[in-house]
């Protein structure tokens, strides 16, 4: 059982570098959904989608 088991998890900056390794990692780790925020709105989108594919509920938010 992983800390982030049944978790929802926010990242700021998640659509590059260290913060999308951190909401892939999350997703990973058992959290329930990740909410991933940056300013690259279609980036964004795609690594949400790619998260869901692997069951793991994400969105993405459009943050500066």
């Amino acid at each position: 059982m992983s800390r982030l088991d049944g978790k929802v998890v926010i990242v700021t900056g998640s659509t590059q570098g260290v913060g999308e390794a951190v909401v892939r990692h999350a997703a990973e780790s058992g959290a329930a959904g990740v909410v991933l925020c940056g300013r690259q709105e279609e980036k964004g989108a795609e690594i949400a989608r790619e998260i869901e594919e692997t069951g793991c509920a994400a969105s993405f938010v459009r943050a500066d």
